[in-house]
């Protein structure tokens, strides 16, 4: 269970820093803003979101019973939720290669 607990907190800091690197890249004016990683927090939460809230509407349209808890290891959580934040801590790196080979 420990090493659950590592592997997603080094994963959560790798998307952080990751997500934290291309929005400073992106902002060019000096204007007075949220930090780097305040803002990649921000957005991982927020695709995280809309992930979860797109994942429920199709679970919803198509029928799908799921259930509303899963325990692996002691852990408890809502399987959409867990779905959409591992979509959302995969997403700088799907979108790094995308820019890299894609074009």
């Amino acid at each position: 269970m420990l090493s659950f607990w590592l592997l997603f907190a080094l994963a959560l800091f790798l998307s952080l820093r990751l997500r934290a690197r291309q929005m400073a890249l992106e902002e060019i004016d000096g204007r007075p803003r949220l930090s780097p990683l305040a803002r990649a927090i921000l957005n991982l939460l927020g695709v995280a979101g809309g992930v979860y809230l797109a994942l429920s509407l199709l679970v919803d349209f198509l029928g799908i019973n799921l259930p509303s808890r899963v325990s692996v290891r002691g852990i408890t959580f809502e399987p959409l939720a867990a779905v959409a934040l591992t979509f959302a801590l995969l997403q700088p790196w799907l979108l790094e290669l995308y820019r890299r080979f894609g074009r």
